[in-house]
C-alpha cells in the first residue's frame, strides 16, 4: 500500500516539477544568435549610431597627433533588454583606439533587441569604429 501511495504521488507531482523546469529553461535561454529573423538595431538607424560615435568618442590624443587612420572592429552582444555585453576587440588598431572603441560601444543608448519567432533574443554583432584624422579635424573645426 505504501508503494502504491508513493508511486501515485510521484505520478502526479513529476509532470508539475518537470513542466516548471522546462518553462524556466525557456525563460533563461542564453542562446546568442548571429542572424535572427529580426536583427537588433540602433534607435533611429545606423547613421545615428555613427553620428553619436563621432560626437561622443574619446578620440585618443596620440592617435590625433600622429594622424593615425584606421578601424577597430568591435564585437558585442545586444541583450534581450537592449543593453550591450561581451564587448571585444576583434581587429585592433592600437591599444588606445581599441579602448576608445570599446568604451563608446558600451556608453551609447540601448539598442532595439533582436527577435526570433516574435520572441526577444540575444544577438552578436560586429561593427567597425573608424579613426580618421581628417574627418575628426573637420568635425572639431565645425564644433568650434
Amino acid at each position: 500500500m505504501k508503494y502504491l501511495i508513493f508511486f501515485s504521488a510521484l505520478f502526479f507531482i513529476a509532470p508539475t516539477v518537470y513542466g516548471s523546469m522546462s518553462d524556466e529553461l525557456i525563460l533563461s535561454d542564453t542562446t546568442v544568435y548571429e542572424n535572427p529573423e529580426d536583427p537588433a538595431g540602433y534607435p533611429k538607424g545606423m547613421g545615428a549610431f555613427y553620428l553619436e560615435v563621432q560626437k561622443q568618442i574619446d578620440y585618443p590624443i596620440s592617435a590625433f597627433e600622429s594622424k593615425l587612420n584606421g578601424k577597430v572592429y568591435i564585437s558585442f552582444v545586444v541583450e534581450k533588454d537592449g543593453t550591450v555585453s561581451n564587448v571585444l576587440v576583434e581587429r585592433s588598431l592600437n591599444e588606445e583606439c581599441d579602448r576608445a572603441a570599446k568604451d563608446i560601444v558600451k556608453k551609447l543608448v540601448p539598442w532595439i533587441p533582436a527577435k526570433n519567432n516574435e520572441k526577444l533574443v540575444r544577438q552578436k554583432m560586429m561593427l567597425p569604429i573608424s579613426f580618421d584624422y581628417k574627418a575628426r579635424k573637420k568635425f572639431l573645426n565645425k564644433k568650434s
